[in-house]
């Protein structure tokens, strides 16, 4: 089994929201409060929700990157794995590639992962419209080899949706979360001074992907006004997610302001949870 990833680096990996996220959500060090929220985050109101899972859709031909409508900057990318980046090349003959979604969609390689005998390129999207809730994507091609030509065998451009302001999310290569390689996407934003972090888990199986668990809350803080004695309390509260390959399930165990564990058992392709404690509750908040 072959992956690369994001690496973590300094950065922690359980951030709960990107610096610039932040910035554009925050003024002077504390949270925008009353009425500058509705100018500000006019339409922000809770986590995105992703699109049907595993859906495959059509891609365009390759084309120049839209330049976002605020004419902000692309996000920073992590290193990319040189052979990921040259795949990306033979296929859309370039470092971008342009996708039409229900929006224009940039993609930027991001790493090789081998299933089986499957090889399956990574690519993250960051979205042309910039809207406090438009999501970014993570998309997984399948490829093939016709006498040593690379082609698509099948293509999931939108494959995990999630995070705002168009930006791509976070994602990383797991070994530890059951058979096959599975990818963990993490998904960051703040609605209204509350801070999330959405994970998402789908397997690469050798013939194509399955979501086995999530839009899930894996992070979330808020600070409290201390000028504000009606506000409600600082909350900090991060879950980390494993696999219990005895009982085919997955456990998320929450530290912080909220504490417990969450069971996740099977129920046909995906895992639902058994849990129904102030845990289970938390962890829903990305999906509503």
């Amino acid at each position: 089994m072959r992956f690369t990833g994001r690496p973590r680096g300094a950065i922690p990996h359980r951030m709960f929201v990107s610096f610039r996220t932040f910035a554009r959500c925050r003024t002077g060090g504390r949270p925008i409060r009353g009425l500058l929220w509705l100018i500000a985050l006019a339409g922000c109101d809770r986590p995105h929700r992703a699109p049907a899972d595993n859906e495959a859709v059509a891609i365009a031909e390759p084309a120049a990157a839209v330049a976002a409508p605020d004419g902000r900057a692309a996000p920073e990318q992590p290193p990319v794995d040189p052979a990921a980046a040259a795949a990306f090349r033979t296929l859309f003959g370039g470092d971008e590639m342009m996708s039409t979604l229900d929006d224009a969609v940039t993609f930027r390689p991001g790493g090789l992962v081998r299933s089986g005998e499957a090889e399956i390129l990574i690519a993250r999207g960051t979205r042309a419209s910039s809207a406090h809730p438009d999501p970014g994507y993570i998309g997984a091609w399948y490829l093939r080899r016709d006498r040593s030509a690379l082609a698509i065998a099948a293509a999931y451009p939108r494959l995990v949706a999630a995070g705002t302001f168009g930006d791509p999310p976070d994602w990383r290569m797991r070994d530890d979360l059951g058979d096959q390689p599975v990818l963990e996407v993490d998904g960051f934003g703040m609605w209204f001074g509350h801070a999330f972090t959405c994970t998402t888990l789908v397997a690469l199986g050798p013939r194509g992907p399955r979501t086995l668990l999530g839009p899930v809350l894996t992070g979330y803080e808020y600070e409290s006004d201390p000028d504000d004695p009606g506000d409600e309390p600082s909350a900090d509260t991060r879950g980390s997610i494993r696999y219990d390959q005895a009982h085919d399930r997955f456990i998320i165990a929450y530290a912080g302001t909220v504490r417990g564990t969450v069971t996740y058992a099977r129920a046909g392709a995906r895992y639902r949870p058994t849990s129904s404690n102030a845990a289970a509750r938390e962890a829903r908040r990305c999906s509503g």
